[in-house]
C-alpha cells in the first residue's frame, strides 16, 4: 500500500484523482510542519488496520521545494531532513534511498525564506520546503517507510511566489509521471 502526501490540492495532478486503486491513498496535509504532522498522525491513527501489514506500507511525499543548488524543473529525492526554523540545530533524519534521483538535503520551516540570505550560508540543506521534516519525523515515530520526492519550483529568493506559480503545473505533471513510472507498485 502507498499513502501519497501532498501539502496542497494544487500540487495534485488530476490523474491522481482518477486512480481506481485501493492500494493507493491520497492525503492533503496542509501547509507547514504542524499541519503536516497533525494531519498525517490523524490519518494514521484512523487507519489502524493498515498496520497489520505496515511493512508493506510506504509513505510518499510528493511536493515542491526551492533551491539555489538544483535547477528549477529538477526532481530530487530527499536524503536528509532538517528543521530549519529552530533556535537550536535540529537533528538530522534519514531514510533509505529508493530512487536514482539526485539526492537533496531539505530544510523544512514554516516561513518562506531567501536562501541567499547570509544567515543561511552555513546551513546543511540545499533545498527548502515547509513540511518534509515533520512528515519524516512522524513516519520515524510510527516506524514507517518514507520517501520524499520534490520538484524544484523556485530559487528560494525574493521571487519565490512568482516562480512557484509559474512552475506548479509542470510540477504536478512531473511528480505524477515520476510516481507512475518509477514508484507505483
Amino acid at each position: 500500500m502507498q499513502l501519497l502526501l501532498f501539502a496542497l490540492k494544487k500540487e495534485i495532478a488530476s490523474h491522481f484523482l482518477s486512480l481506481n486503486d485501493e492500494r493507493v491513498q491520497l492525503l492533503v496535509t496542509g501547509v507547514g510542519k504542524l499541519n503536516a504532522a497533525i494531519n498525517l498522525t490523524k490519518f494514521l491513527a484512523s487507519k489502524s488496520s493498515i498496520f497489520l501489514n505496515k511493512d508493506q506500507l510506504v509513505i510518499i511525499n510528493l511536493g515542491t521545494a526551492g533551491s539555489k543548488f538544483f535547477p528549477i524543473g529538477s526532481l530530487v529525492e530527499v536524503a536528509e531532513f532538517y528543521e530549519r526554523d529552530t533556535f537550536f540545530p535540529s537533528s538530522k533524519l534519514t531514510f533509505p534511498s529508493i530512487t536514482s534521483l539526485p539526492k537533496a538535503i531539505c530544510g523544512s520551516g514554516d516561513q518562506l525564506i531567501n536562501i541567499n540570505d547570509p544567515l543561511f550560508k552555513d546551513s546543511p540543506w540545499n533545498i527548502v520546503d515547509m513540511e518534509a521534516y515533520a512528515l519524516a519525523k512522524t513516519c520515524q515515530a510510527w516506524g514507517l517507510k518514507f520517501v520524499s520526492i520534490k520538484y524544484i519550483t523556485d530559487n528560494s529568493n525574493e521571487n519565490v511566489k512568482k516562480q512557484w506559480q509559474l512552475q506548479i503545473d509542470k510540477a504536478r505533471e512531473a511528480l505524477y509521471h515520476y510516481w507512475i513510472d518509477q514508484l507505483k507498485k
